[in-house]
């Protein structure tokens, strides 16, 4: 059920961008992660971080490694 997805991977919401080199998805479980560099965009912030986990079908998304945050 996992799919590997690479090269200029986005996940997009009404909400927020997630732009990243490698994913792996799981479709049943409806959960990304990546340990590979991540932009995360909103409207009122950006995340920079050496990767992530999206649980709970998008409603929590955990950043690793180096992480740099932008409030606006």
């Amino acid at each position: 059920d996992e799919i590997l997805l690479r090269e200029n991977v986005r996940f997009s919401s009404n909400d927020f961008s997630i732009e990243t080199e490698n994913v792996i998805f799981n479709r049943n479980d409806q959960t990304a992660k990546s340990k590979t560099k991540s932009m995360f965009r909103s409207n009122n912030a950006t995340i920079s971080s050496d990767g992530f986990d999206i649980h709970d079908k998008g409603n929590k998304i955990i950043f690793y490694g180096n992480s740099y945050i932008i409030l606006k």
